[in-house]
């Protein structure tokens, strides 16, 4: 298809599910295409788009399985929600430092294998990078502050990640069933969130900062090869079903300040064989918090508290010793 000069605007889903289109050719007088424009049009390989392109609407090209060449015109300033969503071909594209937001699910599916973060956007957005299989590599800036949810959820191939030292937050699920086998935190991170690394059953070695008080729950559910990893001293909860399923987690020290080990936080942990309470007094700790740990042999609890701990954990009391 050749569109004619003179038009101005690509209406939302004008060539939505056009499956046998190949090639278009846009004409220069083009400033804005509609959201989905382009929609799931699978037989579209490569797109040039004008240099006057200045707005882009959400999944415009999503779908587009077979697009591996595509610009992005200096005259454009934002990579909007779902974009490249789905584009599984394409392996690269070309960020010029215009770009101020890039969207949610703006690369989600895509071939990516290398991706370097703009350093003038601060924000790793939500569901960006989700389920990019063969995505190995992701630079990113000092200046970012955020990883929003699902930023790397199922990026099964990234095995490391170097965050950058002014990251603050991470989302929930930001990680979770991907590649990693270790990474290490930032020292403005204050909190774990809900399954940020889910189900990353590569993981082996985490670090965490001092200054992290929460650990959310379930989120290092199903981290099947973590072997051990060191509470810093001001952690002050251990959340529902935290650590489920460690199964090679092998020691844990708990400490001082925690108040509450909510429930299943370390149910199956079938490597488990020590625990190591800092407090005097024990915290809140559920009757199924440490389920089905069957390897565990000793519990170690400052010797002023042994009776405490005994009341509190009934089940094993024979196992509790103070030092």
């Amino acid at each position: 298809i050749i569109l004619p000069s003179g038009i101005t605007y690509i209406g939302k889903e004008a060539f939505n599910g056009c499956i046998n289109l190949s090639h278009i050719s846009l004409p220069a007088s083009i400033s804005s295409l509609g959201t989905k424009a382009f929609y799931a049009c699978r037989s579209l390989s490569s797109l040039g788009l004008p240099d006057n392109i200045n707005e882009i609407g959400e999944s415009a090209f999503a779908e587009c399985s077979n697009l591996s060449i595509i610009n992005i015109p200096k005259s454009l300033t934002s990579i909007e929600v779902n974009l490249f969503s789905g584009c599984k071909s394409l392996s690269n594209i070309e960020l010029h430092e215009n770009i101020t937001s890039i969207g949610s699910g703006a690369f989600m599916g895509t071939g990516f294998t290398h991706f370097e973060w703009p350093e003038n956007i601060t924000t790793v957005s939500g569901s960006v990078f989700f389920s990019c299989d063969n995505l190995t590599e992701v630079v990113m800036p000092e200046g970012v502050t955020v990883i929003a949810g699902n930023a790397f959820s199922d990026c099964e191939n990234i095995k490391s990640l170097i965050l950058p030292e002014s990251l603050t937050a991470i989302g929930y699920c930001a990680f979770d069933h991907s590649g990693l086998t270790n990474i290490v935190l930032p020292g403005n991170i204050k909190s774990i969130s809900r399954f940020t690394f889910w189900g990353c059953e590569d993981l082996i070695s985490v670090v965490l900062p001092e200054g992290v008080q929460n650990i959310g729950g379930q989120s290092f559910q199903d981290c099947t090869s973590l072997i051990d990893i060191v509470l810093p001293d001001n952690v002050e909860s251990i959340g529902y079903g935290t650590f489920d399923g460690c199964a090679s987690l092998r020691e844990i020290v708990i400490p001082a300040k925690v108040n509450e080990i909510g429930e299943y936080a370390f149910r199956e942990c079938v490597s488990l064989t020590e625990i190591t309470f800092k407090g005097e007094s024990p915290p809140k700790i559920e009757d199924n918090s440490f389920d089905f740990c069957s390897a565990l042999q000793t519990i170690f609890v400052p010797v002023e508290g042994v009776e405490n701990y005994r009341m509190i954990l009934p089940d094993y009391k024979n196992l509790i010793k103070g030092y």
